[in-house]
Parts: C-alpha cells; structure tokens; sequence
C-alpha cells in the first residue's frame, strides 16, 4: 500500500503502477492523485503525482466500494 503526498489517501501498487505504465505509453495522459487532488504549483503548472510507503506504525484506513 501506498499513500498519496497531496491528500494523504492509500492506492495500491498495482493502481499507481497502472496509471504510470499509461503515461509512459501516451504522452496526451498524465498520471494524477485518482482522488481528484489539484496538482498545481504556485505558478500553475502541473507537479508530479508523488506517492510514498505507508508508514507500518500509522492507523489503517479502510475503503469499500460502493
């Protein structure tokens, strides 16, 4: 598991694995925070979407389809 730096929410590896193997085949894509985050600097451009491993001693959260 995974956590996003913009909005502090888990994705897998798997999911970020997918949405970056899509950037790298299409240049049109860019690979964002799937939770709707802005990724924008102070001069608007677009920043990278950064995840880190969560950290094994924080609370779990769950997620559930709906």
């Amino acid at each position: 598991m995974l956590i996003s730096e913009c909005c502090s929410n888990y994705i897998c590896h798997l999911c970020v694995f997918d949405l970056k193997n899509h950037e790298r085949k299409n240049p049109n894509f860019k690979a964002v925070c799937p939770y709707g985050c802005m990724h924008n600097d102070e001069e608007g451009e677009n920043k990278k979407f950064h995840v880190n491993d969560v950290d094994p001693n924080s609370k779990v959260k769950k997620y559930s389809d709906s």
